[in-house]
Parts: C-alpha cells; structure tokens; sequence
C-alpha cells in the first residue's frame, strides 16, 4: 500500500500507539453501556422484550457457520468497515453522514426481529459511527474505531455460544 494512501486512510504506523488502542478500548466500553442504558429504558418505555440480532441471523440455519465466517466477522469486516466509513468517507462527507449511512447499512442483518430492537441496533451502530468518527478526526488514525469495532463484534460472536 502507497505510504501516502495509508496515512490518508488513518493506517500509518506511527498512529499505531498503546493511546489510540486504549481509546478504541474506551469507544467499546462507552458503546456497551449505551447499548445498556437505551436498551432498558426502551424495554420499560415499550414494555417490550429486547432481542440481539446475533442469534436471529443464524435461526433458520441447518448447521453453524464455519470457522472461517467468524474470523471474518471478527477480524476482517471490521478493518474494512472502518477504512470504508471512518478512512474515506468522514473525511469526503464528514462524521455524522458516515455514521447515518453506517448504521442503515447495519439495518440488513436484522430484517427478523422486533421493531424496538430494530431501532436499538440502528442507533447503536449510529452512534458507534460518529464515536469512531469524532475519534478518527482526533487522531487522524482509524485503529481506535478498529479495536472498538473488532471487540463490538467479537463480543456479538460469543453471543452466540
């Protein structure tokens, strides 16, 4: 990859820093107890039940995924998600339309559960965008919204077990 194009992108090596790690870190436990907090307060607005997506993606299939979907889903979907939103588009349309156009493009996986949940996965996914967005635009490195990214679905992945 072109030096220039890299740094562009928010993926030079001297922005590889314990700081910025630590921040992507932060973007997750922040996102995590959002997620919490508007989950409970839509539970009890709606007197409704909040389902995750996790296990609704894979309800209707015969056998679980292989190895390699996972490592996926964990690994590489998030460095490509993040270069996509945070490394090209923050800079062209800035944070809050990329985190608008990431959180609708979330809104395919969840096609099968419930109205409420739905809501909460879109704003969930929203707001991770403008964190890891407003982080990108502070650092000038995407390996914060990596590392947050990476953990988010991990931890969506051990949902699942």
């Amino acid at each position: 990859m072109n030096k220039g194009f890299a740094k562009e992108l928010g993926l030079s090596l001297h922005t590889l820093t314990p700081k910025n790690l630590l921040l992507g870190v932060g973007i997750f436990i922040t996102l995590v107890f959002f997620t919490i907090i508007l989950s409970s307060f839509l539970s009890y607005a709606t007197n409704s039940n909040i389902t995750g997506n996790t296990g609704s993606i894979f309800q209707n299939t015969p056998a679980p995924p292989p190895i390699w979907f996972y490592f996926f889903v964990a690994i590489i979907a998030p460095i490509i998600e993040e270069i996509t939103f945070r490394g090209l588009l923050v800079k062209r349309i800035g944070i809050v339309p990329s985190a608008i156009i990431f959180g609708l493009l979330h809104s395919g996986y969840y096609s099968s559960i419930d109205l409420v949940s739905f809501v909460l996965l879109i704003t969930a996914a929203t707001v991770f965008g403008i964190l890891a967005g407003y982080a990108y635009k502070k650092t000038n490195s995407i390996y914060p919204s990596i590392v947050a990214h990476i953990l988010e679905n991990s931890l969506a992945i051990l949902a699942l077990f």
